[in-house]
């Protein structure tokens, strides 16, 4: 037999707030400061852009309201713990302050920066990034490239894995290099560890380089005849730039 509610008793809300459950208020535009005419929790739907609102407190005539999301469905601002606010553009998000994190997507590499340094060592800087090419018929190809400014030096980690169209060979790689530029001078290559390992009929190349027209260190890979590889490398480097 069916059961049906009391009269003048429906079924209570059980929700965090039973008396006054939080609602949602439409208006074209954004809330303000001077909208406290609502109780914290209730939310509110700016028909304008589609942006929605969260009240969060309110103090006598003042309340405060956070966006918590958006049409379109991205991060908008990132509030530093300086009191400025760091606006996402691109493929790019970066927090600034006495400690730096931004990521970076250019084409097919992608890096990660973390940058812990004090006054006097600005621009000094550690790098996490991966990098992926293709080459064909012997071609050489850079595949890791960091400039260098007068008076600024840096340490390279790499692993690269570099595999053939038809997965018929291979190479593995590790390098461990450094380079530095003097202040009236070109980029030169301290020294450098190498180890390849390889499976191929013929010799793939993996070259440390200081490119002293773009005064860069750059990493190159050179196939084969007649053969496609695609490489992937992934490597971390340590810069260092200091005026004391």
């Amino acid at each position: 037999m069916a059961r049906s509610l009391p009269v003048g008793q429906p079924l209570g809300y059980l929700g965090i707030k039973e008396v006054n459950p939080p609602d949602t208020y439409i208006a074209n535009r954004a809330p303000t400061s001077d909208d406290y005419r609502y109780d914290v929790f209730d939310e509110w739907l700016d028909s304008s852009t589609n942006d929605l609102y969260k009240m969060s407190y309110k103090s006598g005539t003042t309340a405060i309201w956070v966006q918590i999301g958006d049409a379109s469905g991205v991060l908008t601002t990132l509030s530093a713990d300086d009191g400025g606010t760091a606006t996402p553009t691109s493929a790019i998000i970066a927090l600034t302050g006495n400690n730096g994190l931004e990521t970076t997507a250019t084409g097919s590499t992608l890096t990660y920066q973390f940058t812990p340094v004090a006054s006097g060592y600005t621009g000094s800087q550690i790098e996490f990034a991966q990098s992926a090419i293709q080459t064909t018929d012997a071609t050489t190809t850079d595949l890791i490239t960091i400039d260098l400014a007068e008076g600024e030096m840096v340490s390279l980690e790499a692993r690269i894995n570099a595999f053939r169209s038809d997965y018929t060979e291979s190479l593995i790689a590790r390098i461990f290099t450094g380079a530095r530029r003097q202040t009236t001078g070109n980029v030169s290559i301290i020294n450098s560890n190498l180890d390849i390992f390889e499976d191929s009929a013929g010799a793939p190349i993996v070259a440390v380089i200081a490119d002293i027209v773009n005064q860069e260190l750059t990493i190159t890979f050179t196939g084969e005849v007649g053969k496609t590889y695609n490489v992937v490398a992934s490597y971390n480097y340590h810069k260092t730039l200091t005026d004391s």
